[in-house]
């Protein structure tokens, strides 16, 4: 699928010219089923002249985080002490009576 879109970030046209796009312009996206990146060319490049309608770029606003919001986190390694001596315990050679190992 082929469709015109203003760029949103200074990219590298990939056709033969290789040129600078800056953002703002005219680029051709193509778009080819089972890739996920889409082929950018610039106005030149494209084989095909540029809509005239093409609407401006339009800058989105940065986003912004709540000063008040504190993510509620869990302790990273709760029972590390328990595991630990559960190593030790596993590594002498020593089992309990009933114990799988």
């Amino acid at each position: 699928m082929r469709t015109w879109r203003r760029a949103v970030t200074e990219t590298i046209c990939g056709g033969p010219c290789r040129q600078h796009i800056r953002k703002a312009d005219p680029t051709l996206e193509i778009h080819i089923q089972g890739l996920k990146r889409a082929l950018v060319r610039c106005a030149s490049c494209a084989g095909e002249p540029v809509p005239t309608d093409l609407p401006p770029l339009e800058e989105r606003p940065a986003n912004t985080i709540d000063p008040t919001y504190k993510p509620q986190r869990a302790p990273l390694f709760a029972s590390v002490g328990t595991m630990a001596t559960d190593w030790k315990a596993r590594q002498s050679g020593e089992r309990q009576p009933g114990e799988d190992g």
